[in-house]
């Protein structure tokens, strides 16, 4: 690899470590990036597509699919079951000012992702967003699920997002410690979202934190916090299966909802049963 790679990427798997640093490159820096996939494990160089002497089998543009976040080595945002509302008669429902308040006065903390995961009595938070054109919500398939790690289980959602990690953090905005960037970082991937896009929504009002839901995982019974908030579709953005990770596209609105929601996770299933999808009453209900 001398001359192709730095010399501190050398080591005893240095193919693993130049595949981390190009499949990071490709989803951080998507408009600005000399690389793209043509396959799982294989890469190109943009300058080279409009060479006609090279094959088109190295041009065409592989998606790598979509991967929903474990709880390992990350410190993740977790909050203590004591300091919230009682959730019985709320069926799990928590407003958002209840969640303003509760990380005002410094409720929470940041435990490592693995301990987390088998620490019963905190409830790890995660990000929610529902990506709408004006009162059509769109939903996915939400692929291969863990169900040891995964709160939500289910083949099909109408949600994107993951766990909230410290460095989700911004310090030039007030990022609600961080759910409001894994959002936009969550949707840009999923969708395959330009990021100066994604970031404009924070700006425009285009990005909306709601209310909250507890969900508890059938397997490992651990409580998690699911921030909901509506995504509106930028005007200069229309989501492409072909440009994204996520797969099996629907738009679902008012009169347009499938008789049979059962493939769906408990937190999808719960919205399309409950929530109104209309714009204009989009941010009174609860």
């Amino acid at each position: 690899m001398a001359g192709i790679a730095p010399s501190h990427i050398f080591g005893v798997t240095p193919h693993k470590t130049l595949h981390a640093r190009l499949a990071v490159d490709i989803l951080n820096y998507p408009e600005t990036t000399q690389f793209f996939r043509t396959a799982p494990g294989r890469f190109f160089l943009k300058r080279f597509q409009a060479d006609t002497e090279i094959s088109s089998q190295h041009k065409k543009i592989y998606i790598a699919p979509q991967r929903r976040k474990e709880l390992k080595r990350d410190a993740v945002l977790v909050l203590e079951p004591s300091d919230l509302p009682p959730l019985e008669e709320s069926g799990g429902y928590i407003a958002l000012e209840e969640l303003y308040d509760l990380l005002g006065h410094g409720r929470y903390k940041y435990m490592q992702g693995r301990q987390a995961e088998k620490t019963s009595n905190v409830i790890p938070v995660h990000s929610f967003v529902l990506f709408k054109d004006g009162g059509n919500v769109l939903s996915y398939n939400s692929g291969r699920i863990h169900q040891k790690s995964d709160p939500l289980i289910g083949s099909r959602s109408i949600g994107f997002g993951s766990v909230v990690l410290q460095s989700d953090q911004d310090i030039l905005y007030n990022s609600l410690l961080g759910i409001i960037e894994n959002a936009i970082s969550e949707v840009a991937h999923a969708l395959g979202m330009p990021r100066e896009l994604a970031e404009k929504a924070r700006y425009d009002n285009e990005l909306r934190p709601r209310f909250c839901m507890v969900v508890e995982n059938n397997v490992s019974r651990q409580k998690h916090l699911f921030v909901i908030l509506d995504f509106q579709r930028p005007s200069q953005f229309q989501p492409d299966e072909h440009s994204s990770s996520a797969a099996g596209f629907g738009w679902m609105g008012p009169g347009r909802l499938p008789n049979d929601i059962s493939n769906y996770d408990e937190l999808s299933q719960y919205m399309l049963q409950r929530e109104p999808l209309d714009p204009r009453s989009a941010y009174h209900w609860a």
